[in-house]
């Protein structure tokens, strides 16, 4: 059995099943540990349902408070789903589809100012392989997130959401089938947070049909992920120093566009958690922190996204290397 696991690091993190919090503590800390003292002050004051009010208006019927969710797995129905056609040696998705609560969110991969990353961690049969980026990490397919800008900025999903993998199936289909376990983690927010996991299991030999629900959310999806950086559009890197970085974009006929990052190690935007354009062009000052980087190859990488009020927003994705001069502590 191949386990493979997809944590990023996260700014927030407990090892309760249904913590609680606040959408202020988890800006504020970076550390859950700090969070335990508001969580079971918040756990009491919403433990219980108010009582019932007795209307004075000629017997109207009793009104009740509306209920406060109690899990994040109330709030957050988890869907697992393979998708593709079945051959030796063939590819299919592992599809994870987040129904969410209206008014709620989740997190993208980079969550932004609060939040946690929404992670996938697969338990593959033998002779099964995910995909994996060029540093050799398993890559799950992300579609754009929406920017939520409400006194502070954050990058996640509402209403609906599939995540995917690519798995290789083996040469060879064994009669008993592929069993995979797939287990989700995410934080749902509102003006509080609340901490969720699912496990499912499903098998990579009998996917389900072109037409279900599930294959239709996964191409929705697919249709949705950041494309390859356009031909008129180039990123480098300028006035590269030891400590610091200006990140150049043009792109030719653009009126206005928005520079998403990723979380790469050691490399950070010098102030807020996005840069936006005045027109074609964009310049993002970043601070470089060879020490921070965890020992892997110094990087900026992000998404440029284009009409980010649409339903439906354009973005391109791209990574470039600090230089390697740079990169030595």
């Amino acid at each position: 059995m191949t386990i493979v696991s997809i944590d990023r690091t996260v700014p927030c993190r407990l090892a309760d099943a249904n913590p609680i919090i606040t959408r202020a503590h988890c800006a504020h800390s970076r550390n859950w540990s700090r969070l335990l003292v508001p969580i079971v002050a918040l756990c009491a004051a919403i433990a219980g349902d108010a009582f019932a009010q007795t209307a004075r208006d000629g017997g109207a019927a009793p009104i009740k408070s509306q209920r406060v969710p109690k899990t994040a797995e109330e709030l957050v129905a988890v869907r697992v789903a393979v998708v593709g056609s079945i051959a030796p040696s063939s590819t299919v998705r592992v599809a994870v589809t987040f129904d969410i609560t209206p008014d709620w969110h989740i997190y993208w991969e980079n969550p932004g100012d609060s939040g946690v990353a929404t992670t996938i961690a697969l338990e593959l049969p033998t002779g099964c392989v995910a995909a994996q980026h060029a540093d050799g990490s398993v890559r799950v397919d992300y579609p754009v997130p929406k920017i939520f800008q409400e006194g502070e900025t954050t990058f996640g999903y509402e209403k609906s959401v599939t995540l995917s993998v690519e798995v290789t199936l083996p040469a060879a289909i064994p009669a008993e089938g592929l069993p995979v376990v797939v287990k989700s983690s995410w934080l749902v927010c509102k003006e509080l947070c609340l901490f969720g996991r699912n496990t499912a299991s499903a098998d990579l030999a009998k996917p389900v049909e072109s037409t279900a629900p599930a294959a239709v959310s996964l191409r929705d999806s697919l249709s949705r992920l950041p494309l390859p950086l356009a031909s008129d559009c180039k990123a480098t890197l300028i006035e590269v120093t030891a400590s610091a970085a200006v990140l150049s974009v043009e792109s030719q006929g653009a009126k206005e566009f928005t520079f998403v990052p990723l979380e790469t190690p050691g490399v950070r935007l010098a102030s807020g958690s996005l840069a936006q354009s005045a027109g074609s062009s964009l310049r993002v000052p970043l601070e470089i922190n060879p020490e921070n980087a965890l020992g892997k190859p110094l990087a900026v990488a992000g998404l440029l996204i284009y009409s980010v009020g649409g339903n439906n927003p354009r973005a391109y994705s791209f990574r470039i290397a600090v230089p390697t001069s740079v990169s030595k502590p």
